[in-house]
């Protein structure tokens, strides 16, 4: 959460820097503008952005695990079974759009932290630079 909430900041603190971006660079940056054969790049970056199929999977036996739906008990079909379910159904989507949401906006603050610091350096690194 710390992590997090530095690397927000740092990215929101930047117009203070020499590194600053105004409003004009953020328009330019988000005009989803790629440039001829990256187009494949581009995908692959989503699998490295940790979001797949393993975490899907892995993310039930994180809520078991955590105790999500612990006190529903076993489906015997009652309307009241039916009541706590939903209401832990509920829970998950409140977990997943609240992680949906964190995990958007620390990719975007590496994104601008990323665009306002290489960039106006003309730094572009390659191969083991990049990580």
């Amino acid at each position: 959460m710390v992590f997090t909430l530095l690397t927000i900041g740092i990215a929101v603190g930047l117009p203070f820097t020499p590194f600053a971006y105004g409003t004009e660079d953020l328009l330019s940056g988000f005009g989803f503008q790629i440039p001829a054969g990256a187009l494949g790049i581009a995908i692959a970056m989503f699998g490295l952005t940790g979001v797949g199929a393993n975490e899907i999977m892995a993310y039930t036996y994180w809520c078991a695990e955590k105790g999500y739906a612990r006190w529903v008990g076993p489906p015997d079909g009652s309307d009241e079974w039916v009541r706590r379910a939903n209401g832990w159904i509920k829970v998950m989507y409140k977990d997943a759009y609240l992680a949906w949401g964190v995990y958007t906006i620390s990719t975007l603050a590496f994104f601008l932290m990323g665009a306002a610091v290489l960039h106006p350096q003309g730094l572009v690194p390659e191969g083991n630079e990049m990580i």
